[in-house]
């Protein structure tokens, strides 16, 4: 965790970011000064939006998102696929990373639909340039599958279940932040 306020090797922190802060101007004004005091890099933090929140107000997520992502935040879609998708969000947003839902990874080891539309967006996402995350993993075929189609990323219960700041940092063998 300290490495990763430092802007070191550690992992990333990231959260979903609801609608209501991407509304309030000042929310991400003040992120740069946030930052600046608590000491983390703007590369070690992630904000992750659901295509939801897209559709509150596209221009001004998207000005919002912009002004995220110049400062060096990495903007993610979550949940991709499976709400109001549209292919353009793809271009009009500062994205870097596409998280596949885990309703499309857990039929990844079937050979059918979910396997198909995984594959199509790990290759829409390569395209892009973007990078990706798989959601939901929970077995040693699902990860295997979806490295093979070349996911960059994955997350789930297989690695581990969701964890508060100490029992992260006694995890990874680091001393626990105050």
């Amino acid at each position: 965790l300290r490495r990763a306020r430092a802007g070191g090797g550690g992992l990333p922190p990231s959260g979903r970011g609801a609608a209501r802060p991407l509304r309030v101007p000042h929310c991400v004004g003040a992120l740069p000064g946030c930052l600046a005091e608590t000491g983390f890099a703007p590369e070690a933090l992630g904000v992750e939006i659901t295509e939801s929140v897209l559709l509150t107000d596209l221009a001004s997520t998207a000005m919002r998102l912009a002004a995220l992502h110049a400062i060096g935040v990495r903007v993610a879609i979550d949940d991709f696929g499976t709400g109001y998708s549209s292919l353009s969000y793809l271009h009009q947003l500062p994205l870097d990373i596409l998280k596949i839902d885990r309703s499309f990874v857990s039929g990844v080891t079937e050979n059918g639909a979910k396997t198909a539309l995984t594959r199509t967006v790990l290759d829409l996402a390569r395209s892009l340039g973007l990078a990706t995350i798989a959601e939901g993993i929970e077995t040693e075929e699902q990860r295997d599958a979806l490295r093979a189609m070349g996911c960059q990323e994955a997350q789930g219960f297989l690695f581990a279940r969701p964890l508060d700041g100490d029992r992260l940092a006694a995890l990874l063998g680091v001393p626990a932040t105050a």
